[in-house]
C-alpha cells in the first residue's frame, strides 16, 4: 500500500471503531470510575445543599406572584387570564396555586 491520497468533495471517510480489547479496556475503567464520580456528585450536592442551594430549574412564580394570583383568582378572573398576565401557562397556575379551592376555567 501507497501513500493514502487526499480526498476530494464526494469522498467518504471510513472511521474504524475501537477494537474488542479496546472496548473492553474502556468498559474496565469505566467500571472502576463510575463509584468514584457516583459519591463526589452526592458530595458536591450536599455542599451545596448545606450552603442553602438548591438544584433544579427555577420556579416561574414566586411567592409574591402567587400571592397576587390568589388575589386575582378570589376576584373572579379566570385562571387563563391570570397566566396572560402572569406570564406563564395555564397549567402553571394550577399547579402553583392549588390550594383545594379550584379556579374557574
Amino acid at each position: 500500500m501507497g501513500q493514502p491520497r487526499e480526498l476530494t468533495p464526494g469522498d467518504r471517510a471510513s472511521i474504524r471503531r475501537m477494537s474488542k480489547p479496546g472496548r473492553h479496556r474502556s468498559h474496565i475503567v469505566h467500571q472502576q470510575t463510575a463509584p468514584t464520580a457516583s459519591n463526589r456528585t452526592r458530595a458536591g450536592l450536599a455542599a451545596a445543599a448545606a450552603n442553602g442551594r438548591k438544584g433544579g430549574r427555577p420556579r416561574k412564580v414566586d411567592d409574591a406572584a402567587a400571592a397576587k394570583a390568589r388575589t386575582l383568582r378570589d376576584k373572579g378572573i379566570t385562571a387563563t387570564d391570570i397566566a396572560k398576565m402572569l406570564g406563564v401557562s395555564r397549567a402553571n397556575v394550577y399547579r402553583y396555586l392549588s390550594d383545594g379551592v379550584p379556579l374557574s376555567a
